[in-house]
Order: structure tokens, then sequence, then C-alpha cells
């Protein structure tokens, strides 16, 4: 049964809503004030609220800012309810997230049906997510254990192999046992690293206070931090001499260590998926108030249903393409560059290669 929360300050019309609603058999709560259906809302999360723009002590604009910036409550669908139908006032509101609005008076009809197409809205929305959560189960079920389990085997079988040999192995094998052990774990905690790195960022997406917060971060020497992971990622994959940098002076808000995470995962997805000898070009600088960085490669490129269809955990062409990591580079740079204010493009031609464009705030 659809739960609705109903905040009006005009008792006769409050009454009559929630009669109304009753008879249509909702369960209906309702508040006489803005400060009071906040209170309300954040303690009962209806599936829906009705709310009064013009009231006492917080106005319906205050309630919908608030209710929008509180992870519990910002999904709950607003139908604004107001005797103004000016342009301006539904432009604010819509631009503040309400979901619908209703100009007083309205019929019963025009109220129902707008509740109803909210709760399809819903209903379809919350389906969707589940939808896209068990793919993601899905995804990770038959990959994360694949992705452990190979550095692990090189791990185990060369320091098998050290303990078990029944002939001496001379300095050089050992060496080169200890090599490939201290690789394969090297990149075992690198997968480590990404995954609890993409919960982090989903988490902080999460959380406007600790968004406000990121976003106060401020690198200065952006074009060095840049040059320097840049080199160190194409040289770990052999790629070094493909490297080409462009000068990149300029600040960026944004902290250093997730600001090389995102040219660590630019320039390893590039190398991944173009050939050796083929140019991986990274450039950028400050334009204005923006900070841009390009990273471009000469490779297989993305259709466009794969540019759609960036997430967590969705490797392109996995089947076709056999390549180390969860996949989850692109959609971990989008989560980092969103939470800092910033944004990303990618363009892309299908075996031309892949610019991927990210914009981030520029500091003084």
């Amino acid at each position: 049964m659809l739960r609705i929360l109903v905040i009006e300050d005009d008792t006769s019309l409050r009454t009559a809503l929630v009669d109304l609603l009753a008879a249509e058999d909702y369960v209906v709560s309702e508040a006489a004030d803005g400060g009071a259906g906040l209170a309300l809302a954040r303690t009962t999360r209806p599936d829906l609220i009705l709310c009064d723009i013009k009231m006492p002590v917080l106005d319906g604009y205050g309630v919908l800012r608030a209710l929008r910036a509180d992870p519990a409550t910002t999904a709950i669908p607003l139908i604004f309810l107001s005797a103004k139908a000016e342009r301006s006032d539904l432009r604010q509101g819509m631009e503040l997230g309400a979901d619908d609005y209703l100009t007083k008076p309205f019929t019963r009809t025009e109220l129902l049906n707008a509740i109803h197409t909210r709760a399809a809205r819903q209903v379809a929305l919350t389906q969707q997510l589940e939808h896209q959560i068990e793919e993601l189960h899905i995804v990770i079920a038959r990959t994360l254990p694949h992705e452990l389990r190979t550095p692990l085997t090189g791990i185990l079988g060369f320091a098998t192999l050290l303990q078990e040999a029944s002939d001496p192995l001379d300095g050089a094998e050992v060496r080169e046992c200890g090599r490939l052990i201290v690789t394969s774990a090297e990149r075992l905690e690198q997968l480590i690293q990404k995954h609890l790195l993409s919960a982090e960022v989903a988490l902080l997406r999460r959380s406007p206070e600790q968004i406000e917060l990121e976003r106060q971060d401020v690198t200065t020497e952006a074009g060095m931090v840049i040059a320097a992971t840049a080199h160190l990622a194409a040289r770990a994959a052999d790629r070094a001499a493909d490297l080409r940098l462009m000068p990149m002076p300029g600040a960026a808000h944004i902290c250093t260590e997730h600001l090389a995470v995102i040219v660590r995962e630019l320039v390893e997805n590039a190398c991944k998926f173009s050939a050796d000898g083929a140019a991986i070009v990274v450039s950028g600088g400050t334009d204005g108030p923006v900070f841009h960085l390009t990273v471009a490669d000469y490779g297989r490129g993305m259709t466009a249903e794969q540019m759609a269809g960036i997430r967590a955990y969705a490797q392109f062409e996995r089947r076709r393409y056999e390549q180390q990591g969860l996949g989850v580079g692109l959609a971990l740079v989008l989560g980092l560059t969103e939470s800092h204010g910033g944004t990303l493009a990618l363009e892309s031609t299908v075996g031309q290669g892949t610019t991927v464009h990210v914009r981030l705030l520029a500091a003084a």
C-alpha cells in the first residue's frame, strides 16, 4: 500500500486531502508546516509526498532542498501543491528536483492521476535498480573469483616450486621465481585496492557533506602528478616508448591521490586496448576555470552502446579479448571525476581508438 505524506498548512484542504486519499486505500500521514513535515518524512520514509509551497516554519522549497540533500530521503517523489502558477515558480521547483506541480484548485482526477503517474515511475525505477544490482552481483560472482585466483595461482605455484624443488635451484632461478611471486602479489594488491576504492567512491557519492569536503582539495602541481603517474603506468605495461606527454601546467580541485588514480586507470586502459607501438597521448592543462586532462589511444575503440554502458565490473568484450583487471577503470574514473565536481566525455571509433576528456575545476 502506498504511503503518502501530506504537508499543508491549510487545515481544511489538508483534511480533505487526507480523507480523499484514505478513501483510495492509501496510508496517509499529515503535517501542518514544513518543519514538522520534514521531520515526519525522515522518520516514516513515505513513498510519496504532497507538499504546499507557502508555509510557516519552513516553506516547500526548503523541505525539498533538505530532502534532496539527505541520502535517506533524496529519492522520495514530491509533488508541489500551490496557488502559484507563474513560470518562474514552476522552474524553481523543477530545478530543485520536484517530480510534479499541481496548481490549486485541482480536481480529484488531476490529483489521483499525478499520484498514479509518480507511483508507476517509482516502481519502474525500483525495478530497474534491482535489475542492475542483480546484474552486478552476477558479474562480480563470475569475474572476481577468476581475477583473484589468477595472481594467487602464480604466487602459490612459484612458492611451491621454491619449497619442493627436487634439485637445488641456482641463484638466477631463485631470483626469477621471487620476481614472479612479487609481480603476482602486486597484481593481487592492485585488484583489492581498486575494488576498495570503487566501494569508497560509491559511498562518497551518497554523502553531500563528504563530497563538499572532497571538492575543497587542491593539487597545485597537477601537470607534474599527471606526467609522473602516466609514465609509471606506461612503463609498468612496457609501453613507455609509446607515451607522448604534452605540457600541463596548472592546479586542479582534486586531491593528488585521486588525480593519480584517474591518470593511472586511463593510461592502463589505453595500454590494454591498443597495440604495442601505437601512440598514447596524454595532454591537458588549465583553460580558464577548467583544468582538462585528455588521454587518447589508437587502438580497438568502443561502440556507442559500450560508451553508454560504463559501470563498475562491465568489462567490454571480455569473451573476445582476454584482459587482466575487473573492468572498473572507466567507471572508477567517472565516479571520482563527478565526485570532485568534474565531467567526463568519451570520443571513440571502433578500430581507430578512444579519447577520454576529463574536466575538473581549476584552482588558483
